[in-house]
């Protein structure tokens, strides 16, 4: 089909587009003249809609380098030139291609043998020394890396201002982040104009603006974000918004500290008799447990997935236990176990994971497994009923 690999490269870069079989799409792009289908887990926003047009606009070259098969490098260099055009609906004004080169020369930099970490605030106005003067390369790695440092910079990367950010400006975060911990002093101080670049120690580059991350470029792959819309994906995948939040924030942790995990949503409790590991059980009527095991249900008894800030006070000490082998199980109220080991179910199938193997068999048994791996990759996995009608067990994945 022509356009068939510019399109899955554009599907690719947005975790609530899928691509499907032909006739089984509810939105398509317009690729060198034809129509490519794809399904859209939510309604076009604004955003991309001016996003699919840009793409329209440049799709007959891409789709030619792409068929030509020049170089093997050909489809990177159109994601992230796909990102770019992401990048421009968001913020116009700034340069972006100078950003990137930036970023992916700090990529190829160490200081003092470690990742080059930065912190950069693009604001409305003009600064006076570009940070891209090599004669500098030696003055800034340090700059703007801490959790609560950054470059004030314009949008063709002249520095501003170089700021702390104190305690007392480090707002209130409300019922929910779209945007992992670490970066919720910068979140604190952005503008409706601003957007935030990082470079983290682990060679992640994040574009974040208010209402959360917007586009991540990790393991050499671009995904862009609508943040709300992706969490109310998660959400109907899972049947509550409110589990949906605080999920959604935890796994954005999770996966930035490269923490495998396996979490299940069990409101039904339907996975608790295929634990075979007992003792993981950890909720108030799991009857009678170890000493060690009680101290850890004393210490998470106030998590409650599904209330508004659920996870205050005990996100840190879940992170920690998420990381143990196995899984944590949990319903709307309370944590029901931790490292519990998952019975094979025979419609699982065969595969190298075995928390893939847990995962699929918590879904077989009517559960809602969510995978983390130690690379930060997140898959949720659709349930048998689900609103687009999609095969049990496909995963929708991001980050």
């Amino acid at each position: 089909m022509t356009g068939e690999r510019l399109g899955k490269l554009v599907v690719e870069l947005v975790p609530h587009w899928i691509a499907c079989s032909e006739g089984k799409g509810n939105a398509a792009l317009a690729i060198g003249g034809q129509a490519w289908p794809f399904l859209a887990l939510r309604p076009p926003s604004p955003e991309l809609k001016r996003f699919s047009a840009a793409i329209e606009e440049e799709s007959s070259r891409w789709d030619r380098w792409l068929n030509e098969d020049v170089l093997p490098s050909v489809p990177s260099a159109i994601q992230e030139a796909l990102a770019i055009q992401w990048l421009n609906v968001l913020a116009p004004s700034v340069n972006w291609p100078k950003v990137l080169a930036h970023a992916t020369a700090l990529s190829t930099r160490t200081f003092e043998n470690s990742t080059i970490v930065t912190n950069l605030v693009i604001s409305p106005g003009q600064g006076s020394v570009d940070i891209t003067d090599p004669s500098l390369s030696k003055l800034t790695p340090t700059l703007g890396s801490s959790m609560q440092s950054f470059l004030r910079v314009d949008s063709e990367l002249r520095v501003i201002a170089y700021e702390g950010i104190p305690w007392g400006d480090i707002r209130d975060a409300g019922d929910y982040k779209l945007y992992p911990e670490f970066l919720h002093p910068v979140n604190s101080i952005l503008e409706l104009d601003d957007v935030s670049v990082h470079h983290t120690g682990r060679g992640d580059l994040l574009v974040m603006k208010r209402e959360g991350i917007r586009a991540a470029r990790r393991k050499g792959q671009w995904r862009i974000y609508e943040p709300s819309t992706l969490r109310d994906v998660v959400a109907d995948m899972l049947g509550s918004y409110q589990v949906a939040t605080n999920v959604f924030e935890f796994l954005l942790d999770l996966s930035f500290r490269r923490r495998g995990a396996l979490l299940i949503y069990d409101p039904s409790r339907s996975t608790l008799g295929h634990v075979v590991n007992g003792k993981s059980m950890v909720s108030p009527k799991a009857g009678s447990i170890d000493p060690f095991r009680a101290l850890l249900r004393d210490a998470i008894a106030n998590v409650s997935m599904g209330t508004a800030n659920g996870l205050t006070g005990g996100k840190r000490l879940m992170m920690e236990l998420a990381s143990l082998d196995g899984a944590v199980i949990f319903d709307e109220s309370q944590i029901l176990a931790v490292g519990a080991m998952i019975g094979t179910h025979s419609q699982a199938g065969n595969h190298a994971g075995a928390r893939t193997t847990a995962a699929l068999s918590a879904l077989a048994y009517g559960a809602y497994p969510i995978k983390v791996s130690a690379d930060g990759d997140i898959e949720l996995y659709f349930a048998q009923e689900n609103p687009w009608g999609i095969e049990a067990g496909r995963p929708l994945s991001f980050l």
